[in-house]
């Protein structure tokens, strides 16, 4: 099962036992962490998640997750701002779902 959409909690991504090719498990990645960007909008246009979060909540790894963003921003298909506190102190990017 590729696609495993549980609750906010837990891992919406389960790719145990499949072996992709970089390719292919690139853009499953991106297609993936869309998904989770999606799911934590609620039917939002946009959302708020750190790269922790994302990691957490797709099942990929950091980079993994930060390549996929980038080629998400790339498409049109995201866009990201990043937000700070008024002590300047860093909060969670904010992600504009552009296609849903």
């Amino acid at each position: 099962m590729l696609y495993n959409k549980c609750s906010k909690n837990r891992v919406i991504h389960n790719r145990q036992d499949v072996n992709f090719s970089r390719p292919i498990n690139d853009l499953l990645a991106k297609n993936v962490v869309y998904e989770t960007l999606q799911i934590l909008a609620n039917g939002n246009s946009w959302c708020s998640a750190s790269y922790h979060e994302l990691v957490k909540k797709s099942g990929f790894g950091k980079t993994t997750v930060i390549s996929a963003i980038k080629e998400l921003i790339g498409d049109n298909r995201i866009r990201k701002k990043q937000v700070r506190n008024e002590d300047k102190s860093r909060l969670p990017n904010r992600y504009e779902l552009l296609i849903s």
